[in-house]
């Protein structure tokens, strides 16, 4: 299968975008571009519309026409490609439509020279002259589509720069963040190895009651006394509660959030200022 040029491509686009969804559309046989144009409506913005290709294995119709024919008179029929005037480009660098006027010149000037009424003469030129202005429209315009086709070209080579830049710079960072992911989770697994190894080291009461404030607390079960104030629930702290724990003889609760406390010496300095 021959690659699409890009102008087949943009036409293809164009012709795609007549059909809406849940309409009902058709193009004749030998029409490769129009058939491209209803498949791809089809697979894409309008996957309501019903779309027939003359010749096609999902042709519906028995006859080849007949039943379609009867189908568009009942005016269930919404968008049809017919024949137009050829446009392409041919080998001897005109336009084939153009082609097609400059013949018509010439007619008329031949039977301008061969007539010889004057009204006859002058409804001849007038043709002549009208025919000139559509080519000069034509040429303009097909100077506006090469324009046009080139700006939308530029465009969209700059979008594919973009995305390919885009992409680049979203694989990288994903490929950072993968990085990133196995080393936390590889100082993770490290760090819970540690901890298993500390909580053998520990009395089995003291880590049952620390793991029942784990669980009701959160992380922040073992504070500090601050200026004999509990630094969990920051709560006033008796007096003999600090002393036991100045003593580091045993585990001492917050009587008020059941926290562990401790104190240590720059605490003890903090209490005497």
């Amino acid at each position: 299968m021959e690659k699409l040029t890009f102008g087949e491509e943009v036409m293809i686009g164009a012709l795609a975008r007549e059909v809406k969804d849940g309409d009902w559309a058709a193009c004749g046989t030998l029409s490769p571009m129009p058939a491209a144009a209803l498949w791809l409506a089809k697979e894409t913005h309008a996957p309501g519309a019903q779309v027939f290709v003359a010749g096609s294995s999902d042709w519906p119709f028995e006859n080849l026409w007949q039943g379609f024919f009867d189908l568009a008179q009942a005016g269930r029929l919404n968008v049809f490609y017919l024949s137009g005037a050829q446009i392409d480009i041919e080998e001897d660098g005109t336009v084939n439509i153009f082609a097609a006027k400059k013949e018509a010149i010439e007619r008329y000037s031949l039977q301008q020279f061969q007539t010889r009424k004057n009204e006859e003469y002058r409804a001849l030129a007038h043709e002549i002259d009208t025919c000139k202005q559509e080519i000069v429209k034509l040429e303009d315009r097909q100077l506006d589509c090469m324009e046009e086709a080139e700006k939308v070209q530029r465009e969209a080579v700059q979008a594919a720069q973009a995305a390919a830049t885009l992409k680049r710079d979203v694989e990288d960072q994903l490929g950072k963040l993968e990085v990133r992911d196995r080393n936390l989770s590889q100082q993770l697994a490290e760090l819970e190895s540690d901890r298993d190894k500390l909580a053998d080291a520990v009395e089995m009461s003291a880590l049952a009651r620390y793991e029942r404030l784990m669980k009701h607390r959160g992380e922040n079960v073992i504070v500090g006394v601050d200026h004999g104030v509990c630094g969990g629930c920051h709560m006033k702290l008796p007096t003999q509660i600090v002393v036991t724990c100045r003593g580091e003889s045993e585990l001492v609760a917050c009587p008020n959030c059941g926290r562990v406390l401790y104190y240590t010496r720059d605490m003890d300095l903090a209490v005497a200022e």
